[in-house]
């Protein structure tokens, strides 16, 4: 996660690790300074292993691949994707299943029918719960998930940091932006984040397959090509506590 600060604020704070590295060039504090940094540094963040449904550039497609998100690079759209089935340390999201998808389009308005955007688990389609979005996307240091709406905030590492409940989700809280999937097209002109719940559980080792059929500019489709999904352990850097 980017965070950006004023100039001032980023300046002031290089001339305090200046003052503290000068501090300890001595020969004598230079034996206590190390070992207190070295302490400091790795009471922030921890290195978290978990296995994650990691996604598969479709074959004759620019992307890149950050974890277990997706960037596509389009004609028309930049599309990122996290599938959010992850597995650390037997710790498990709770079903539905989470789909965080991130839309960049590169010119005019484009329009997302909520009901094409598809999930396949083990060969056969799971039923989309309720969706979320158009919204602002954000991420948590503290967490695995991206998310986009509601967020709470609390100490130590956790899978999601997503404000709403479960029950919430699936009785589609339309007073926290999350509804029904729909035939009716949802129009948006910037950057938007959506979250879809599919009806199945968070597993990484399922061999699931995202189809995104329903978006399309001034009435014409656009292709996006199906993703693959593969389980992976992965190794993350998250703040802490």
């Amino acid at each position: 996660m980017h965070v950006f600060r004023p100039l001032s604020y980023r300046m002031k704070g290089n001339i305090m690790l200046n003052r503290l590295f000068d501090s300890a060039r001595s020969p004598w504090k230079l034996f206590m300074f190390w070992p207190v940094l070295a302490f400091l540094l790795s009471a922030c963040v921890a290195n978290v292993q978990y296995q994650a449904a990691v996604p598969l550039i479709p074959s004759g497609t620019v992307g890149k691949i950050h974890n277990e998100l997706i960037e596509l690079k389009l004609p028309k759209v930049t599309l990122y994707a996290q599938l959010q089935a992850f597995n650390w340390s037997g710790q498990y999201l709770l079903p539905p299943l989470g789909l965080w998808l991130n839309i960049e389009p590169h010119k005019g308005p484009l329009s997302l029918t909520t009901a094409k955007v598809l999930l396949l688990s083990d060969g056969s389609q799971a039923r989309t719960v309720s969706y979320l979005g158009p919204d602002s996307a954000w991420f948590s240091p503290r967490a695995l998930a991206a998310g986009c709406g509601p967020r709470f905030y609390r100490t130590g590492i956790g899978l999601t940091r997503f404000g709403a409940s479960q029950e919430s989700v699936l009785s589609a809280d339309n007073s926290l932006g999350i509804f029904r999937p729909s035939e009716q097209p949802v129009s948006f002109e910037n950057t938007s984040c959506f979250m879809f719940w599919f009806d199945t559980d968070s597993l990484p080792s399922h061999n699931f397959i995202l189809k995104v059929d329903g978006l399309s500019s001034d009435g014409e489709r656009i292709e996006i090509p199906e993703i693959q999904f593969q389980q992976k352990t992965l190794r993350q850097f998250r703040a802490f506590p």
